[in-house]
């Protein structure tokens, strides 16, 4: 037992705290909230299709390929070593986000 003085009063006012008491009235932890088991939630609600075409759309969207033919006809997207410049990096990011887009919505349409 723990013995806690109220320091409010002056009279020798105790309370009591039983820390080995076995009481139900306490809240416990409900099964499923700890760390590993919200990993795995998120992990199977997890669309492995969407995650492997947005992969390969941004292997493609930061591929030299990309960079010389689609980006080089932006005007200043591309430096004189081929590389993207600021501007260009925010067109391929831009690609990015709208082929994501794209495939989320074929996804929640069921159409991959």
């Amino acid at each position: 037992m723990v013995y806690i003085e109220h320091s409010m009063s002056k009279s020798e006012d105790f309370v009591s705290i039983d820390l080995d008491s076995d009481d139900d009235s306490t809240e416990s932890v409900k099964g499923g909230d700890d760390f590993p088991s919200m990993t795995v939630k998120l992990f199977t609600r997890m669309n492995i299709k969407v995650a492997i075409f947005i992969f390969i759309l941004g292997l493609f969207i930061f591929s030299d390929v990309f960079v010389r033919t689609v980006l080089a006809s932006f005007d200043s997207a591309v430096n004189q070593m081929e590389g993207p410049t600021t501007r260009g990096t925010i067109v391929q990011l831009t690609f990015l986000v709208i082929g994501y887009i794209i495939i989320d919505l074929l996804a929640q349409g069921k159409y991959i």
